[in-house]
């Protein structure tokens, strides 16, 4: 407890008891109302955001294990913020932008 504060410290629990699994060619949506966790669940699944405990798997593997090749595992993930204006860059061609996370595996005609 922080001396500082007169109150307790409480913990919020973001995100819990989740599991979610998708089929190879599938895709998935998380939706929820405001608050509900939706963001920190996808920065955990992104690896921005370091899970508290549990473990993710992609294609069979374990991605939380800090040795795992970020890299190779991007290559199969991606993200689609809900705010256009933050996603996508509108200097570049919607291609580019969509592709920018395949870090230079496609290039793209100028």
């Amino acid at each position: 407890m922080n001396p500082f504060l007169r109150r307790k410290q409480r913990f919020v629990r973001a995100v819990d008891g989740v599991s979610i699994s998708v089929q190879k060619g599938k895709t998935a949506a998380i939706v929820g109302e405001s608050g509900c966790g939706k963001t920190t669940l996808a920065r955990t699944i992104g690896l921005m955001t370091q899970p508290t405990e549990g473990k993710l798997f992609l294609e069979g593997k374990e991605i939380t294990d800090p040795k795992t090749d970020r890299h190779n595992v991007y290559r199969n993930m991606q993200m689609v913020y809900q705010d256009p204006e933050s996603s996508l860059d509108p200097r570049m061609k919607i291609g580019q932008s969509i592709g920018e996370p395949l870090h230079g595996l496609m290039k793209w005609e100028k």
